[in-house]
């Protein structure tokens, strides 16, 4: 897991291998001063790896002390892959993941998750800002990285590559298409179930979810080739100005819907001499926003924003059920409980690396939360998902 803060503005996230990641945000101007933070990451960790959540309650709220009165609670130790400090900027979260990211043009399949609680900066973390390079988030690093790898490979070794991508939300358990089109989202009520995969010895006979290379499989999301950074930066800029926001008490733009990204990757190479034998080799990179979990009686929404934050929770639910399943390695495990879960379960039960970024807030009011998702983290970093294997 990883931990981080920023100066005031828009929330960062961390990061974690194939278990955790977990990043402290920093406190903007409409929450209450911190009595100095709920998350501390100790000065003395060389590695890196250890993250503190300290916890104060008032007397008479959890009965003991006078009313008004704090009441320090035992502080929390959480041990995970990585923890960024605050002082951690968004290109040393992404050289935690760039090996992962750039082997799939090695032709691995690799998903990316951000996961945390409202407003504590997960689409920070995945998209970043488009005011510098240095805000940049971990989609545009990740597809910078590519290209620029896959020149490299193209100019040494003959290797050609190419890459489509796709954009998807999950809304209230309806798939929409964020790139199908200027006049309005396309709706998807039901996804594809691909056949399953040759149960060969070793074979993980659950992922039956996925396309034919293992990326996830929805019918008719369409796709759009990206020859360069350019492209991508227009294709994100259409995808953010329809995915699903809505102001919350504890968010001014609190994200209504999970945000999927889906890039597919195919390369060839002929050897020296003779082009009787070509290589070739594909895989998928799917990073994704989740949605955070929220507390209706702290974010205030009714009505839509209600019904948003009951799905909203109850996906996040089902994909904590998915993951108890598969660290318990039970026959069963419940892909087909929400969308998300079925879009992803390529992704979380076959044969792709997979790894989750963690983000927190450090206010003190929020400390029951990030208990949450760092317990979360816990068990996504216990959850062993085998070897992945490679599309060659």
């Amino acid at each position: 897991l990883a931990a981080r803060a920023e100066a005031p503005g828009p929330a960062p996230g961390a990061k974690g291998g194939r278990g955790a990641g977990n990043r402290r945000r920093a406190s903007v101007d409409t929450e209450r001063p911190p009595r100095s933070t709920a998350v501390e990451v100790p000065l003395g960790d060389a590695e890196k790896r250890r993250i503190k959540v300290h916890h104060e309650m008032l007397g008479g709220t959890a009965g003991g002390g006078a009313a008004g009165q704090k009441r320090a609670e035992k502080p929390q130790d959480f041990v995970f892959d990585r923890v960024f400090g605050p002082g951690a900027g968004q290109g040393e979260v992404f050289g935690e993941v760039e090996e992962l990211v750039q082997s799939v043009l090695d032709g691995y399949n690799a998903c990316i998750f951000a996961y945390g609680q409202t407003g504590s900066g997960k689409t920070w973390t995945m998209e970043g800002g488009a005011s510098s390079a240095e805000a940049q988030g971990i989609i545009p690093r990740s597809m910078a990285r590519l290209f620029e790898a896959s020149a490299s490979m193209a100019q040494e070794q003959g290797w050609t590559f190419e890459m489509e991508s796709s954009h998807l939300e999950v809304y209230n358990e309806q798939v929409r298409d964020l790139l199908g089109g200027p006049e309005e989202k396309r709706l998807f009520a039901k996804l594809a179930v691909a056949p399953p995969k040759a149960a060969g010895r070793g074979r993980d006979k659950r992922a039956s979810l996925g396309g034919a290379l293992g990326g996830p499989c929805v019918p008719g999301l369409s796709v759009h080739p990206v020859k360069g950074i350019e492209d991508v930066e227009g294709l994100l800029e259409a995808a953010r100005s329809k995915r699903s926001v809505a102001a919350t008490k504890m968010n001014a733009q609190s994200s209504r819907s999970h945000s999927v990204f889906i890039l597919k990757v195919k390369g060839a190479v002929s050897p020296k001499g003779g082009a009787e034998s070509v290589s070739s080799r594909a895989g998928h990179l799917v990073l994704v926003d989740l949605a955070g979990s929220e507390k209706v009686d702290q974010s205030g929404v009714q009505g839509q924003e209600l019904k948003e934050a009951t799905a909203i929770n109850k996906s996040l639910s089902s994909l904590g059920n998915v993951i108890q399943a598969l660290a318990a390695k039970r026959s069963h495990v419940p892909y087909r409980d929400s969308a998300l879960t079925s879009i992803l379960a390529s992704c979380l039960g076959g044969d792709s690396k997979c790894l989750m970024l963690v983000n927190v807030s450090p206010n003190l009011a929020h400390a029951s939360e990030t208990m949450s998702s760092l317990r979360f983290a816990q068990q996504v970093n216990n959850c062993e998902l085998g070897a992945a294997k490679k599309n060659c």
